[in-house]
């Protein structure tokens, strides 16, 4: 049994009159991954009836994707319109990046991340899900001076975190121009295992 995983809110009346009924909300907060169970026992004054009450309640626990899965889509597969190459809104961003970036893949929205030259670097911030980056999601920024096949690099690319709400990061990657004076950058996205 997992009774710590679920918690039992007020009765909104605890005296009812014959046939009156009364609601209780129960928060499921899995400590866990997978099926959590627990039984609710209340306790009844009435002659003749059950005493006490039991309610057996069952949650899974899910990883922080499947759990972004089952919001935005009702499935917590990695398939069909939750699959995280698929590009639900046609925003032109995939799943993957819009659970990465903290959007909601049901709305059209455009990537959080600008770029800007200051002197002889590049600073380009972008935002980042918390909840993405505590599951294991890996977040690059990687430059090209010739955008020619894999010529992708990490070189010279410095990361600071400017502001921390506690669901999105805020983060400034610095990189130098290099010498042709211009760069393509990008934000490399890697799925947790």
């Amino acid at each position: 049994m997992n009774a710590t995983d679920f918690t039992l809110g007020v009765l909104e009346m605890t005296e009812l009159a014959p046939g009156a009924s009364t609601t209780f909300t129960v928060t499921f907060t899995p400590s866990s991954l997978g099926s959590r169970h627990a039984a609710l026992h209340i306790e009844s004054n009435v002659a003749g009836s059950a005493n006490p009450f039991d309610i057996n309640v069952t949650g899974t626990g899910l990883k922080a994707a499947e759990n972004w899965r089952q919001t935005h889509f009702g499935s917590t597969a990695n398939s069909g319109n939750a699959a995280d190459g698929f590009d639900y809104d046609k925003d032109g961003l995939p799943n993957l990046i819009e659970w990465a970036c903290n959007l909601n893949p049901t709305t059209a929205s455009s990537m959080p991340a600008y770029a800007v030259r200051n002197g002889t670097d590049f600073e380009f911030t972008y935002t980042r899900s918390v909840a993405a980056l505590n599951a294991g999601t890996v977040f690059t920024v990687e430059w090209s001076d010739t955008l020619v096949g894999n010529d992708w690099h990490t070189t010279g690319v410095a990361e600071v975190v400017q502001s921390n709400n506690g669901t999105v990061q805020q983060v400034k990657a610095t990189l130098p121009t290099g010498i042709l004076g211009h760069r393509f950058v990008h934000l490399k996205v890697t799925a947790a295992p």
